[in-house]
C-alpha cells in the first residue's frame, strides 16, 4: 500500500472532537451538574442481570455504599434500574432506587406507583402506601390518567391492602377510558387479579352464595375480555386464552351439579357444561385478532 493511500485512510487530528469544558453552573443548577449520570452503572449492571446475578448484586451493594444521591437519571432510568435490582433479588436496592428517583422527580407518576406497589408488598409500609396513594389521588386525572400503573397498581392496592375490590374494579373500568391503546392490555389482564385472586366483593353465608358470586365474577371477566377482543388489540389472543381458562374452570364447577341455577347477582342462567366446553374450545383455537 502506498504512503499516499495510508495517509488518506488516517484521520487527521482535526477530525476528532476536542472535549469542551462544561460552562459554569448557576447557583440553582450546581447540585444537579455535580452528580454523575446513572447510565454507565445501569449499562454495566444490566449485563450481569442474567449472566452473573451475584456480580449484579455486588454492584448494587457498591452503589448503595457510594450513595444514590450522587447520581442523576431520567425517571425511566431510575425505574429500569430498580426493575433489574428486583430481578436479581436485591430488595434494598430496588426500593432505594425508586426513592432516589422520587427525590429527583417528586411528581413522576411511574415512580410514585412503584413506591406504592412496593409499600404494600415486598417492602411493607402501610403508612407510606397511604401517603403515596393520597398524593396520586390528589393529582389531576389529566396527569395520572395516561399511566396504566396508576390504575392497575391503585386497583391492586385497594383490593389487597384495603380489602375494597369494588373500588379496585371501578379504577380499572375508569382506566380503560384514559390509557392509550397500547397499554389497554395491562388493565384488561388485571381484572382477574382483582376479582379472582383478591378478597371477594361480598361476604358469603352459604355455598349457594359462593356459586352465585363465581357466576357474577365470570360474567364481569367475560365482558371485559370480550371487549378487548372486539377492539382488536394486539396480542388479543392472550385475552381469548384467559377467557377459555375461565370457561374450563366453570366446566369443572358445573360438573358437580348439572341442574340449572339462576345467577342471584345477574339473573342469568348458569351456562351448561356443554356450552362452557364449546366456548372454551372455540377460544383456544383463536390465533389472532
Amino acid at each position: 500500500m502506498s504512503d499516499e493511500t495510508l495517509k488518506s485512510n488516517r484521520k487527521d487530528l482535526s477530525d476528532y472532537p476536542i472535549p469542551q469544558s462544561d460552562p459554569p453552573a448557576s447557583d440553582h443548577s450546581h447540585e444537579s451538574t455535580a452528580r454523575k449520570s446513572l447510565w454507565p452503572f445501569y449499562y454495566e449492571v444490566e449485563r450481569f442481570e442474567f449472566a452473573d446475578p451475584r456480580r449484579a448484586r455486588e454492584l448494587f451493594d457498591q452503589i448503595l455504599i457510594e450513595g444514590l444521591d450522587n447520581y442523576t437519571a431520567s425517571p425511566d432510568l431510575w425505574h429500569n434500574a430498580a426493575m433489574v435490582a428486583g430481578r436479581v433479588e436485591h430488595r434494598e436496592a430496588q426500593l432505594a432506587l425508586v426513592e432516589a428517583g422520587l427525590r429527583e422527580w417528586p411528581d413522576n407518576v411511574d415512580l410514585l406507583c412503584d413506591v406504592l406497589q412496593y409499600s404494600h408488598t415486598s417492602h411493607y409500609d402501610r403508612e407510606r402506601a397511604k401517603q403515596i396513594w393520597q398524593k396520586l389521588s390528589d393529582m389531576p386525572k389529566e396527569v395520572t390518567g395516561p399511566y396504566w400503573r396508576f390504575w392497575v397498581y391503585g386497583a391492586i392496592y385497594h383490593a389487597r391492602e384495603l380489602y375494597d375490590p369494588k373500588t379496585a374494579t371501578e379504577l380499572l373500568d375508569e382506566g380503560l377510558k384514559w390509557v392509550t391503546r397500547d397499554t389497554l392490555m395491562d388493565i384488561l389482564r388485571s381484572y382477574r387479579r382483582v376479582l379472582v385472586d383478591s378478597t371477594p366483593l361480598e361476604q358469603f353465608d352459604d355455598q349457594d352464595q359462593v356459586t352465585a358470586y363465581q357466576h357474577k365474577v365470570l360474567k364481569i371477566l367475560e365482558e371485559r375480555y370480550k371487549l378487548g377482543i372486539d377492539w382488536g388489540l394486539e396480542n388479543g389472543y392472550v385475552l381469548a386464552t384467559e377467557l377459555a381458562r375461565l370457561y374450563q374452570e366453570q366446566v369443572g364447577r358445573s360438573l358437580v351439579d348439572l341442574s340449572p341455577r339462576n345467577d342471584v347477582a345477574s339473573g342469568d342462567q348458569t351456562p351448561s357444561p356443554e356450552q362452557n366446553h364449546q366456548n372454551a374450545n372455540y377460544l383456544l383455537n383463536v390465533r389472532s385478532f
